[in-house]
């Protein structure tokens, strides 16, 4: 119920700043880093007692962005901003699952990742210096999460499907020239809890498996003033 209050609030801010016209300025602009997966997961099993796991994964990952500020005093700036991105981080194991007293089990392999993303943010930038700003942002995103397991004669799961987070970050922006500027991105998506369940090849549920997955970023990029007073 918080994210939603946030992202609303966030929403119902965005005709107030489409009113405002000072300063007003469209940007675009594409980035790239380092990308940091993080999968929470809990395995809840029919017998026994439940596990818990931190899986995490890192690689490249690269975005685009569209966004429109507004000048509201003598150093700060608020608007909003459009984001997508994709990244190519992803966990992965082999094992071999051996289930006491049972015929059951065998190799397996378990492949977990957040491929793409897309979202709406607030943002503010307020001017340190001449041509140094400190941003800061807040919104909404929505990502594909995959959690899969394989396996021939163990068990096997599959989750794949866009799930809503919130998205906060920070960052810094050096001006180059009055419409080229390079910018340094933090940011933390958190996504919601998602739930599959594991079974056998005939079809048996064993375990239900939970994932709360986050993830992280760390950016260089460029950014376009379009346009502006």
């Amino acid at each position: 119920m918080k994210k939603i209050l946030v992202v609303a609030s966030i929403a119902a801010s965005l005709p107030v700043l489409l009113s405002l016209p000072a300063g007003a300025q469209w940007t675009a602009g594409a980035e790239a880093g380092k990308a940091f997966d993080v999968f929470h997961t809990d395995y809840a099993y029919q017998t026994g007692t439940p596990d818990s796991f931190i899986n995490r994964a890192s690689g490249f990952g690269a975005g685009i962005f569209f966004g429109h500020d507004f000048k509201v005093g003598g150093r700060l700036f608020l608007g909003f901003e459009l984001r997508a991105g994709l990244n190519d981080a992803r966990w992965e194991m082999d094992t071999e699952d051996v289930y006491a007293g049972t015929p059951k089990g065998g190799p397996s392999h378990l492949r977990y990742d957040i491929p793409w993303f897309a979202g709406l943010s607030g943002i503010a930038k307020f001017r340190v210096l001449p041509g140094l700003a400190v941003t800061a942002d807040l919104g909404m995103a929505f990502s594909r999460i995959r959690m899969k397991k394989t396996s021939a004669s163990s068990t096997s799961y599959s989750y794949d499907d866009w799930v809503p987070a919130l998205a906060a970050g920070a960052g810094l922006e050096w001006d180059l020239t009055s419409k080229w500027a390079l910018i340094a991105r933090f940011s933390f998506i958190d996504f919601r809890e998602v739930e599959t369940i594991s079974r056998f090849p005939d079809g048996e549920a064993w375990e239900t498996v939970t994932g709360r997955p986050n993830l992280f970023s760390a950016r260089l990029g460029i950014l376009f003033r379009i346009g502006g007073s």
